[in-house]
């Protein structure tokens, strides 16, 4: 029983001297003078502005979302992403094997050529060879008589300056009107093929041409689809697809995220939401990135509340330029929620509550004055006052502690 007394003695002790030292460093932010009054930091009641904020909760999605599937079904038989790496539009990201479809392709061009060997010989007196052989002639002949006449002009020339005698002359002269009658008679021969009624295609073989065609055109687009390819820029998130895998067709494969920016959304209240603009800008703070803020656009709001919550869906979009910014992140959106202009405001630190009332210490003749307020809105800094005390009061922040009112003081200088 005595040991415990000892032991009870001791925290008593301890107890007391720990107060002791609280009292101390309490008593320390006020100094007493040599004329015994004690010194204070003091601030005058000053004009500035003060926005208020609500915060909502959310987190980081990506802008958008895209599953990849394949058009066709088929074994794949080559993979060139994997998660988390960056894809740009038309990177390629897994290939099926094309031997059957290659097979197929091959097949429709034999038909096509079959078709087309099918609608020549069914062409009346080859009127078709006959139109290409004519416009053949007439561009043969064009072509003589420009050669025909560049030589009689530049023979013409010589001819002038005594380079050349008449017989050239002559000669090339005889050339160029030969060349001109070609011209005449191919002509002539052209528009007489072109003016007559040209014979009948069999129609049955023109349909055989185009729906030979068609399975051609077919074929090769069945052979793009075996390679499949990145849609947009983003970042690989899930992949379900391994080599030698039979895949299905609209089966989601990959899927790829674009995070070049990003989004939240918070649901907000008919009182908050109304104060909120599309395009306004709103501080982000990232929870995962100590706290780090970053610009957020509000993108859209919602017209109408939900019928459950009978709260608005408000979007945001945040850049991610740094590219630091992960989808699933938490954050906090600071909406301004009440801004005032040009009001009397002191630091939130001189502003005491007593039973519910808040009250200052200001110093008017050197001495200390306790006095009611008002308070009105505040921030992380400072708040309103709405009566009480008026603009220049000197309002005490610091020293106050175990001062009385009346009590003689001393404003430090800064």
């Amino acid at each position: 029983m005595m040991k415990l007394k000892g032991i009870k003695g001791f925290l008593l002790i301890s107890i007391t001297l720990s107060i002791t030292l609280i009292g101390v460093g309490c008593a320390s932010k006020s100094v007493t003078t040599s004329d015994n009054s004690k010194s204070v930091k003091a601030t005058p009641v000053s004009i500035s502005s003060i926005t208020t904020t609500t915060k909502y909760g959310s987190e980081l999605t990506a802008s958008s979302e895209t599953v990849v599937t394949s058009k066709i079904a088929g074994r794949v038989d080559g993979v060139n992403a994997n998660v988390g790496q960056s894809v740009k539009k038309g990177d390629i990201l897994f290939t099926l094997d094309k031997l059957e479809l290659t097979a197929q392709y091959n097949g429709a061009k034999a038909a096509l050529d079959t078709a087309n060997a099918t609608l020549v010989k069914s062409s009346d007196s080859g009127y078709a060879q006959q139109l290409i052989s004519a416009n053949s002639a007439a561009d043969i002949a064009r072509s003589a008589y420009n050669d025909a006449k560049n030589n009689y002009n530049t023979i013409h020339q010589q001819y002038n300056i005594g380079d050349s005698a008449k017989s050239e002359l002559d000669s090339a002269k005889s050339k160029m009107d030969s060349a001109s009658l070609q011209v005449s008679t191919a002509s002539d021969s052209l528009s007489l093929l072109k003016s007559k009624t040209g014979p009948q295609t069999d129609a049955a073989a023109a349909g055989q041409v185009q729906q030979a065609k068609a399975s051609l055109d077919l074929a090769q687009i069945q052979i793009n689809n075996a390679t499949i390819t990145s849609p947009i820029n983003g970042v690989i998130s899930e992949r379900n697809v391994e080599v030698g895998e039979v895949v299905a067709s609209s089966v989601s494969v990959f899927t790829i995220i674009d995070t070049s920016s990003l989004r939240a959304e918070v649901n907000m209240t008919d009182k908050d939401v109304i104060k909120v603009k599309v395009n306004q800008k709103i501080p982000v703070q990232i929870s995962s990135m100590n706290n780090k803020i970053v610009e957020g656009i509000v993108d859209t709001i919602s017209p109408s509340a939900d019928a459950k919550t009978q709260l608005y869906t408000v979007k945001l979009k945040i850049e991610n330029t740094s590219n630091l910014l992960k989808p699933g992140m938490i954050l906090r959106v600071e909406f301004p929620s009440v801004a005032k202009a040009d009001i009397p405001v002191v630091p939130n630190g001189a502003i005491f509550t007593e039973n519910s009332v808040q009250y200052v210490y200001i110093v008017e003749a050197n001495k200390l004055k306790k006095k009611q307020v008002v308070v009105g809105i505040s921030n992380t800094e400072q708040t309103e006052i709405v009566s009480g005390i008026k603009l220049g009061d000197q309002v005490i922040t610091e020293g106050q502690s175990f001062l009385n009112d009346g009590q003689k003081v001393k404003i430090l200088s800064k």
